[in-house]
């Protein structure tokens, strides 16, 4: 085999294997569900007075981005809380971008 067509043949196997390990990182990974709620829970709120309002999720090869609105139940009524996440490029892991429950400031 000439040295051309063998390089050609390798490059092509990483770039399909790093394609193969981002889909499946993603596959995998923590939901942006499941973050949001950590968030929430670790902004003092209880898992069992969450639920999800809607949600929109946005990803691509380099990362992906996700907004969560969870109802919290609480002594002074329902809140809304709008928490932003991030995923950046390879990451298994979602992050909080941003967190508003309508008494707190944004972060």
């Amino acid at each position: 085999m000439k040295l051309p067509r063998l390089i050609t043949i390798a490059g092509s196997v990483c770039v399909v294997l790093l394609l193969a390990i981002a889909f499946s990182s993603s596959v995998v990974a923590y939901s942006p569900l499941d973050a949001a709620r950590a968030s929430a829970v670790g902004h003092g709120r209880r898992l069992e007075d969450l639920s999800v309002v809607g949600f929109q999720t946005a990803n691509g090869v380099i990362g992906g981005t996700a907004h969560v609105d969870l109802n919290a139940k609480g002594s002074d009524g329902p809140a809304v809380i709008r928490i932003d996440l991030v995923r950046p490029v390879y990451s298994a892991k979602w992050r909080v971008s941003g967190y508003h429950d309508g008494t707190s400031k944004r972060q």
